[in-house]
């Protein structure tokens, strides 16, 4: 069963740089939405939330849209074994993660990933039992930050 469920969560796993499950980083608004079971959220930046799955495991994923350019994706499930067979897939499609801590030593501590452009991290609430994989493209993540910083610099001309 452990083989079927790697195989079934790496459908859509590529190397991190490429994309999240078929979306090229940097890609316009994906419309229809990116899956089944997806509904549109009023939030500005996230265009889609989508009930979906990873082999077996059941997730929420939230696709984030920056200037209607794909910037990045937050994966969320709840309990042990599903954060850590998601850890499992995470593992066998990105490769192995580091700590965010040097002390940090349990296989669902906090965790990174990084390939290229692309900065992947892994939270996991021991007392809520929830986990979080976050997949964020730098270059989108800083062109949004120096658009705020231009705003600010013009609305400073406002005081």
């Amino acid at each position: 069963m452990f083989i079927l469920l790697l195989s079934a969560g790496l459908a859509h796993a590529g190397k991190l740089n490429d994309g999240f499950r078929g979306i090229a980083w940097g890609a316009h608004e994906t419309f229809p939405a990116p899956g089944d079971n997806c509904r549109a959220n009023p939030e500005p930046a996230v265009a889609w939330v989508c009930d979906q799955t990873i082999g077996d495991i059941p997730v929420t994923i939230s696709y984030l849209y920056q200037n209607k350019l794909f910037s990045s994706a937050f994966v969320r499930t709840k309990g042990f074994s599903a954060c850590s067979g998601l850890m499992d897939v995470l593992s066998a499609a990105y490769g192995t993660s580091k700590p965010l801590k040097d002390f940090a030593t349990a296989a669902l501590d906090d965790r990174y990933w990084t390939d290229n452009e692309v900065w992947g991290s892994w939270d996991y609430n021991k007392f809520s039992g929830e986990c979080t994989f976050a997949a964020l493209h730098n270059p989108s993540i800083k062109s949004i930050e120096a658009e705020k910083k231009k705003n600010a610099a013009k609305a400073v001309s406002d005081l």
